[in-house]
């Protein structure tokens, strides 16, 4: 716990923006006294025109390609100039940042995720959540299924 006499605890959210809209993260930590930046997690299809996305279903993936790689830049610039306490992930956006680079943040800050959509929806996350110390999730039922996966998660 804080002291009340120390800065706010400053934490990044990593969250996609229909989520952000529907639970107000960023609102509800700062009622916690906490200073939060957000940073849209969406995935490449959620922002490009209708031509963009007739292009990438071609196999052209410059665009995709492009959109990913500024996310990760921003992302990194964000976490330097922010140095946040705490990175939290609102689900995993596993669309924008690939298991290397969410290991490469997990050895240099501390990173947690909330789950607010049922795990067993979500099987690429399971190696994402095996780098992880703690996992919050929402559903009890997640609860459930995490504990069936307990020894492939434990590795």
């Amino acid at each position: 716990m804080m002291d009340i006499h120390q800065d706010k605890m400053k934490i990044l959210v990593a969250i996609f923006s229909k989520n952000e809209k529907i639970l107000h993260i960023k609102d509800n930590l700062q009622e916690l006294n906490c200073e939060v930046k957000l940073l849209y997690a969406d995935s490449y299809e959620y922002h490009c025109t209708y031509v963009m996305k007739k292009i990438d279903e071609l196999g052209i993936h410059n665009g995709r390609n492009r959109y990913y790689r500024l996310f990760y830049k921003n992302f990194i610039s964000t976490i330097n100039e922010f140095d946040p306490n705490l990175i939290l992930f609102v689900n995993i956006p596993t669309e924008v940042i690939t298991i290397h680079q969410f290991q490469s943040l997990i050895s240099k800050y501390n990173v947690a995720c909330w789950s607010v959509d049922s795990l067993t929806k979500q099987p690429d996350v399971i190696p994402y959540l095996k780098c992880l110390k703690y996992i919050y999730v929402f559903e009890e039922a997640d609860v459930i299924y995490l504990g069936d996966l307990g020894g492939e998660l434990s590795s």
